[in-house]
């Protein structure tokens, strides 16, 4: 559970089942965020996850919002996106998108 605002210098991962119980910004120097597992708010509030990583990466590894949703995703970054957004969530980003076509 992630409860407060996170800053760090280096990378942040978090491997687990990922929710929020507030509104929460994770923010790095130009490093990487990465949720290994799921990230659902904590079920009576739909909250928000803003996201600045500068020249970073975010990579979601599992459903984000698929049990409790969330509300606006913020990110300033590139996305690295290996899961499906469900709920309605509102994103608001500034990103970059990479796509291989095969």
């Amino acid at each position: 559970t992630i409860g407060a605002n996170i800053t760090t210098t280096g990378t942040q991962t978090y491997t687990g089942a990922t929710t929020l119980s507030t509104d929460v910004t994770l923010t790095t120097t130009n490093n990487n965020v990465t949720f290994g597992s799921t990230v659902n708010s904590d079920g009576g509030t739909a909250r928000d996850l803003t996201l600045s990583m500068g020249t970073g990466t975010v990579q979601f590894g599992g459903v984000v919002g698929g049990t409790y949703a969330l509300d606006v995703i913020s990110i300033t970054g590139a996305l690295d996106l290996n899961a499906a957004i469900l709920n309605g969530i509102f994103c608001r980003c500034n990103i970059t998108f990479c796509i291989n076509d095969f």
